[in-house]
């Protein structure tokens, strides 16, 4: 997450303003006493946050304020009350972020939440906030790019379709009718909780990270992304950062169907889609094994990532929404 933040960041300097990256880790050093109730030791982290994050806005001026992460790391009524900057949270889990599951008066507090969840727009619309839009993952086209592959690279990684990601049951049950069709499994936990009719399947047994995963992305004829979350799968939200990266790699990605998904890409065209596990096994049959088809897809893909889905036209998209 640290790279695609980094790149996030990026695509608001090529929209034409500065940027001052931080990491909220540095909000909180001083140590603070274990407590026997979770709860209050993580408000005194809120707080310790809070307080040092609003002294620094007495000191430095911003236009604005971006926030995100798996839960709240701030108090956001306090931070209102200390700066005239504007607002904003990006958050990137919509119906599973524990921040919508109890008390969300924190968000009338912001100039706008930006959710990657058409799901989580709408049951925050109906539940009278106002300063709620939906805004997809961007990708940067320029980390996730076509390449031209060494031997090596094509020894390592080249594969019929390749899977990227955790186990679960649902994703083996999706995956198990595949092994025989030049399925390519990458990630530790794969070998770490052995299912022995993918060990033909997995070839090494450590997770694929940094330039490695463009590398991986390349070098298959087509990439699988299956969703896990139940809360995602419940509602059918959220286009995951790999959907936006496989295609900006000029790839042909075979995604589960989500409702946000024919906003972003034409399907059968820039992408493939499926919402059965007997459709995932009927594409992968036939554009596994034919390279130029899949190639044609990728190809439209990138295209329509260069022309609609960079963090800089995301980053756009958010400040014309202020």
């Amino acid at each position: 997450m640290g790279v695609h933040m980094q790149q996030y960041a990026e695509g608001f300097r090529q929209a034409g303003h500065t940027v001052d990256l931080r990491d909220y880790h540095g909000y909180c050093q001083k140590r603070l006493l274990w407590q026997s109730i979770m709860g209050r030791k993580k408000s005194a982290q809120i707080e310790q946050r809070t307080a040092q994050l609003s002294q620094q806005l007495t000191t430095q001026a911003y236009d604005a304020l971006i926030f995100t992460g798996a839960n709240l790391k701030f108090d956001f009524p306090q931070l209102r009350a200390a700066t005239h900057a504007k607002l904003i949270y990006v958050d990137m889990d919509g119906p599973a972020a524990s921040y919508f599951a109890e008390d969300i008066t924190w968000i009338q507090s912001l100039d706008l939440l930006a959710t990657v969840s058409k799901a989580s727009q709408r049951s925050l619309t109906e539940a009278g906030l106002n300063n709620v839009i939906y805004l997809p993952h961007g990708v940067s086209t320029d980390y996730y790019t076509p390449l031209n592959l060494t031997r090596a690279q094509q020894q390592r990684f080249a594969a019929p379709t390749t899977f990227v990601g955790r186990t679960s049951k649902r994703r083996i049950a999706h995956l198990t009718p595949l092994i025989d069709q030049g399925l390519i499994v990458w990630g530790q936990r794969w070998s770490q909780k052995p299912h022995p009719a993918f060990q033909p399947c997995i070839r090494e047994p450590d997770n694929v990270i940094g330039d490695d995963l463009n590398v991986l992305y390349n070098a298959a004829n087509t990439v699988l992304n299956i969703l896990q979350r139940d809360a995602f799968r419940a509602q059918n939200t959220i286009l995951s950062l790999q959907v936006f990266a496989v295609p900006a790699s000029q790839s042909c990605l075979i995604t589960e169907w989500v409702e946000e998904l024919e906003d972003a890409f034409d399907l059968g065209e820039e992408v493939l889609a499926f919402k059965t596990a007997e459709e995932l096994t009927e594409l992968v049959k036939r554009y596994a094994q034919d390279t130029p088809e899949a190639m044609r897809i990728g190809e439209n893909g990138r295209q329509r990532c260069l022309a609609e889905h960079t963090h800089c036209h995301r980053a756009k998209q958010l400040l014309q929404q202020l």
